[in-house]
């Protein structure tokens, strides 16, 4: 982990690193990490809340890193440089239609009742 928030602190400093694969890995890992929910932004510790600045610049340098593209989800179409990602629930939907129904969310975001898209999975 050390690894990982010293090549996003000096990537912080010189974004010409953005250009090299390690960077864009370390990046990448990074988002990984909070997207299973073994690394946060900011975590409650005994004196309050302890914000990793590391982390939240891995969030912002993600950005300059991807590619704008378009992607499908359900019967919408946007066009953005994060994929959503779909959390299946094993539940009825409202109008009771779907057994299925499906939880889309930016990366980064691991708990699934923060999402801000919900649509059908096809």
């Amino acid at each position: 982990m050390v690894t990982l928030q010293n090549i996003v602190e000096t990537a912080w400093e010189n974004r010409t690193l953005l250009q090299e694969e390690i960077t864009t890995n370390a990046i990448r890992e990074v988002i990984a990490l909070l997207d299973a929910g073994t690394l946060r932004v900011a975590e409650p510790t005994a004196n309050g809340w302890q914000v990793n600045e590391w982390v939240k610049k891995a969030v912002v340098m993600y950005f300059p890193i991807q590619k704008m593209e378009t992607w499908e989800a359900g019967i919408f179409e946007y066009h953005d440089k994060m994929l959503l990602l779909c959390r299946k629930r094993n539940t009825r939907s409202p109008t009771g239609n779907s057994p299925l129904w499906c939880l889309y969310f930016k990366r980064g975001n691991f708990d699934a009742e923060l999402c801000q898209y919900r649509c059908l999975c096809r």
